[in-house]
């Protein structure tokens, strides 16, 4: 299996210094994690909290590009925490934080949560990931 912790946007993630009790690591990086796909090229967080909080003092939020949703970029823009995952589908981001799936320490949006992003978004990588999902269940 792959270490993920030793990958550069993970590095940048730890070194914000969020509880991890407040995020999830979510879009492409739970397929990762599992050793299922090679390494995405952005790292998407979802916050909430005590770690929005510590994410927004240390960056700059900004509106992300759709539903309502701020966003923090760091480490060059290859890592996004955002304080909202896809509102219209869960309101309450704590519904992701809450039920993440925690690999070798760290929490990661379980794969509900993954399937139904890949199913909202619709590009060809999602498809391509879904597949990846319902195979590997």
């Amino acid at each position: 299996m792959i270490d993920f912790r030793d990958h550069p946007h993970i590095r940048a993630l730890l070194a914000i210094g969020m509880p991890a009790r407040d995020y999830a690591i979510a879009g492409s990086w739970p397929l990762y994690a599992r050793g299922w796909i090679d390494a995405p090229g952005d790292l998407d967080v979802v916050a909430r909290g005590v770690a929005w909080r510590v994410a927004a003092a240390a960056g700059t939020p900004r509106p992300a590009p759709y539903d309502g949703v701020r966003h923090v970029w760091f480490a060059a823009r290859t890592v996004e925490v955002l304080d909202g995952w896809f509102p219209s589908v869960w309101p309450d981001v704590g519904q992701v934080v809450d039920t993440a799936d925690r690999l070798r320490g760290l929490p990661f949006a379980n794969l509900d949560v993954v399937l139904r992003t890949k199913e909202l978004l619709g590009r060809p990588k999602d498809h391509a990931h879904i597949s990846i999902i319902l195979a590997n269940r």
